[in-house]
């Protein structure tokens, strides 16, 4: 009878101490074979969450460069979108009131020209938006 339960207590045993040192370390339980696949990024890459993530990315590089003429082209490409249009209006909106209440404040001509840059393309994509 002990010859038959051995197998199944080496079993038990086997068994229970994997679940023990998962539970014990659960920062070294290996999840790179789930996570580093080329399945797996690239489904990161297609998934809905990387894209606004780039679209947000790419609209903030286009504000903090005005004078890059790519920039209004970016905002207005990614705004005439109608799924994000609401959200990248009102982000230009709220931008706009920051940077006039900056030009308005500020008294070195260096940086009114910075201000007035930054608000002449948000003014003109806001344009662009919302006619076309």
């Amino acid at each position: 009878m002990t010859t038959r339960l051995v197998p199944l207590i080496i079993l038990v045993l086997v068994s229970t101490a994997g679940l023990f040192r998962a539970r014990a370390r659960p920062d070294q339980t290996d999840q790179t074979d789930q996570t580093d696949r080329p399945e797996t990024v690239e489904a990161r890459r297609n998934s809905e969450e990387f894209r606004i993530g780039k679209m947000v990315k790419e609209i903030a590089l286009a504000l903090k460069t005005p004078e890059n003429p790519e920039s209004l082209k970016t905002i207005v490409t990614h705004g005439q979108d109608s799924r994000y249009y609401v959200m990248i209006r009102g982000w230009l909106v709220q931008e706009l009131k920051g940077v006039e209440s900056q030009l308005n404040a500020t008294r070195d001509a260096e940086k009114k020209k910075k201000f007035q840059a930054r608000q002449k393309l948000m003014k003109t994509a806001i344009r662009r938006i919302d006619l076309e």
